[in-house]
């Protein structure tokens, strides 16, 4: 994934070649990221640099996880919140951080310039080399809004086994048109076998549907959702799966239908003998013109399973 890493300049060389050389000049002036730095008296506390890099990008993505490590704190104390508590910590911001890339505006700018009849068919893996999931978004995972809802889900997974989660569909979206994008994001932590060239002692990933076959990977069934922007099999050379997948023509679909999201772990690189933690996001979003406060309905049906499921 990406960070902004500040805007820089770029200096044409004055020595004398035949290309033309661009150089990066070290100041401290604009532009770039605006940081607090010694000041020119003694003591001074008002004296800041224009700095940027990749220690700035470091610097950013640390502070959104800090701010997301509060939040998941504050959810502990939500209906069902005891979840979060039996997955490790470092597990669920590596989900949200990944949960929230997305290409956007420069996924867009490089499939102008690069796209061709000749790499179309590998055009998005080639993407992903060069933008992995894309550029982080804080305020897109920090909260959600009447048109974005995001639920929750984890555990551990011991070899062979597999879980069920159940995202509940928005009545009141059946038979809408518009936008609508759904993003689902699975992290883990695997043991690591040094001795085998795959490294990873469990693998760990999603269907998108597990009401198709056990093999299929193909887009969810009851919106009929198409695969955007990263590759699909980049998941399968780490521990992060990040789909994301939209549709704008209308669905149908009646009140209790649900995405069924199965997550299932085998072994990889030789045997896998303990459980593997791992943590799940899954988000829906639609336009705002759509006009339907997707969040109070997914809310509420979330709610009133976890409350039937404390109470049995």
């Amino acid at each position: 994934m990406l960070a902004s890493g500040g805007r820089l300049f770029l200096r044409e060389s004055f020595h004398t070649t035949q290309n033309v050389v661009l150089e990066v000049p070290d100041v401290t002036r604009a532009p770039g990221h605006r940081v607090a730095a010694p000041g020119a008296i003694p003591g001074g506390i008002s004296a800041t640099w224009h700095v940027r890099g990749t220690s700035d990008a470091a610097a950013l993505t640390s502070r959104l996880a800090a701010i997301l490590h509060d939040i998941l704190e504050d959810l502990q104390t939500e209906p069902g919140g005891e979840m979060i508590a039996r997955v490790p910590m470092a597990v669920w911001l590596k989900a949200l951080l990944v949960h929230s890339a997305s290409w956007g505006l420069a996924g867009e700018k490089l499939a102008a310039v690069l796209r061709t009849s000749d790499n179309a068919r590998q055009f998005k893996e080639y993407i992903t080399r060069l933008l992995g999931y894309g550029s982080v978004r804080p305020d897109w995972v920090q909260e959600c809004t009447s048109t974005r809802a995001t639920a929750l889900g984890g555990g551990t997974l011991a070899v062979d086994q597999a879980h069920i989660h159940r995202f509940p569909l928005p009545p009141s979206l059946s038979g809408r048109g518009g936008q609508k994008r759904l993003v689902v994001t699975l992290a883990t932590l695997t043991p690591v076998n040094t001795g085998h060239q795959a490294w990873r002692r469990a693998d760990v990933w999603f269907h998108p549907d597990a009401s198709r076959p056990p093999k299929s990977r193909d887009p969810l069934t009851k919106l009929r959702l198409d695969r955007d922007e990263a590759d699909a099999r980049s998941a399968q050379r780490g521990t992060v799966q990040h789909v994301v997948l939209t549709v704008t023509r209308a669905t149908a679909f009646i009140d209790g239908d649900d995405i069924e999201i199965q997550v299932s772990c085998r072994a990889d690189a030789g045997t896998l003998e303990e459980e593997v933690p791992y943590a799940l996001a899954v988000t829906l979003e639609v336009a705002r013109e759509i006009g339907i406060d997707i969040y109070q309905e997914i809310k509420a049906r979330i709610h009133a399973r976890v409350q039937v499921a404390q109470g049995t």
